[in-house]
């Protein structure tokens, strides 16, 4: 098991601990990230490491975002920065955690660790792939014609 928080498996890299392209890191990153780890969340909402201190089937943004910080793929990084996006009920504020399948059930309306790590994954984007930042991310809304 892979704890939603920092420190993590998920976050070594983050921590100095190792490189992000070390073999016996990308293959534990792969594990944890996946359905092999008991607490992989996955939903339409969001994708993510959950953890025994919240409700069953809940992300914790945190996992999420520490995904985006630990890989150079502009795929994942984009695709996660938008479930993260779309996963504040429209609150824009990064809940604990987050029902994979419904973004109005969360923990912690505002979780300030999690909000400061958000920052800090956008500074880390700004200086890795600040091409990245060129590009929306909000969810769209539709509306229905009066």
């Amino acid at each position: 098991m892979d704890d939603a928080n920092v420190p993590s498996l998920l976050s070594a890299p983050f921590l100095g601990y190792l490189d992000k392209n070390d073999e016996i890191y990308q293959n534990t990153r792969s594990l944890i990230l996946s359905r092999s780890n008991p607490f992989w969340c996955q939903g339409p909402v969001i994708s993510g490491i959950g953890s025994p201190h919240v409700q069953p089937g809940a992300t914790w943004p945190m996992s999420v975002i520490m995904r985006i910080m630990t890989t150079d793929d502009d795929i994942e990084i984009r695709t996660n920065m938008k479930m993260i996006l779309s996963s504040t009920a429209g609150l824009g504020l990064i809940h604990e955690s987050i029902n994979a399948f419904d973004a109005k059930k969360w923990s912690r309306q505002w979780f300030t660790w999690a909000n400061g790590l958000f920052g800090q994954m956008i500074l880390d984007i700004e200086a890795r792939k600040p091409e990245l930042l060129k590009e929306s991310y909000q969810p769209f809304r539709y509306m229905a014609a009066v």
